[in-house]
C-alpha cells in the first residue's frame, strides 16, 4: 500500500516475493535480477511470470513462479526458464501478456538488437497456453511486428551510428517524407522529419519520456551521416 502522498511505500504492508536464486538467474553475470513480473490466472492457480538474469545477457529470459493467492507464497517452477534464447534471439524478456483481436492469447517482449549488441532493443511477439497439467508454455516461434497506422507505411532500417552517439532509424512514410527516429542510449526516442537529404527539423515527438529536442540540442537543423534509408 501507499502512504496518503501515494508516492511512499507503507513498509508494513510489503510482503516477500522472490530473489535471484536459480541457476539461470544468476549465471555468467554480476546483475543478477527477477523483474518486470506479470500475473496471469488459470483454473483457480496464480502464474507470475518475471524476467531473470541480466537484461544486458544473452541469457536474460523468463521465469514462472505459482501461489494459490495474488498474497502467495510463490513456488518457482522446476523447469524454468519458460523462455530463453529463442532461435535468432539473444536476451530476451520484460513481457507481457495479452489477447489479440483473433481471441489468441499473446505475448509480447524485447529482445537485444542482434547477436553481441544489446542497444536498441527490438519488440517481438509469440504466443502463449497452458498443457494438460497446467504448466504455462511459451512458444519459441517468435514474430516481429511491423508499424503501422492508417495511410502511413513504415519499414525499419538496421540501426546506424550517428555523428554524436546514439542511434538513428530512418524510415520512408507513404506521403514521400522520411523520418528519423534518435535514440540517446536511456533518454528515449526522437523523431525527426525531413523532405529529403540530409537536414533535419525537430518534430518534438518524443517516446517514453522528454528528450531534447534536436541532436546538438539547438533548435537549429542538424545533419546526420551513416544513416541507412529504408524503402517501402
Amino acid at each position: 500500500e501507499l502512504e496518503d502522498d501515494l508516492e511512499t511505500v507503507r513498509t508494513n504492508t510489503m510482503t516477500f516475493v522472490m530473489k535471484p536464486d536459480q541457476e539461470w538467474e544468476t549465471s555468467g553475470t554480476q546483475h543478477r535480477v527477477t523483474e518486470g513480473p506479470f500475473v496471469v490466472k488459470h483454473d483457480g492457480v496464480y502464474y507470475l511470470t518475471y524476467s531473470g538474469n541480466s537484461y544486458k545477457s544473452p541469457l536474460y529470459g523468463i521465469g514462472c513462479a505459482t501461489a494459490k493467492s495474488p498474497m502467495g507464497s510463490w513456488t518457482k517452477c522446476a523447469d524454468n526458464p519458460l523462455f530463453q534464447t529463442p532461435e535468432g534471439l539473444d536476451g530476451g524478456g520484460h513481457h507481457a501478456f495479452f489477447r489479440d483481436f483473433d481471441g489468441k492469447d499473446r505475448i509480447v517482449f524485447h529482445a537485444h538488437c542482434s547477436k553481441g549488441v544489446v542497444h536498441p532493443r527490438g519488440m517481438h511477439l509469440s504466443s502463449y497456453g497452458f498443457d494438460a497439467v497446467g504448466n504455462i508454455r511459451i512458444d519459441g516461434n517468435w514474430t516481429t511486428p511491423s508499424l503501422a497506422s492508417p495511410g502511413i507505411g513504415v519499414k525499419w532500417a538496421e540501426p546506424k551510428q550517428v555523428a554524436r552517439g546514439g542511434y538513428a532509424r530512418v524510415h520512408r512514410l507513404n506521403d514521400g517524407r522520411l523520418m528519423l527516429s534518435y535514440s540517446r542510449g536511456g533518454d528515449g526516442w526522437v523523431r525527426f522529419s525531413a523532405d529529403g537529404g540530409e537536414s533535419w527539423s525537430d518534430e518534438q515527438i518524443a517516446f517514453r519520456r522528454p528528450v531534447e529536442t534536436s541532436l546538438t540540442g539547438g533548435p537549429d537543423p542538424v545533419t546526420v551521416h551513416n544513416c541507412e534509408f529504408a524503402q517501402l
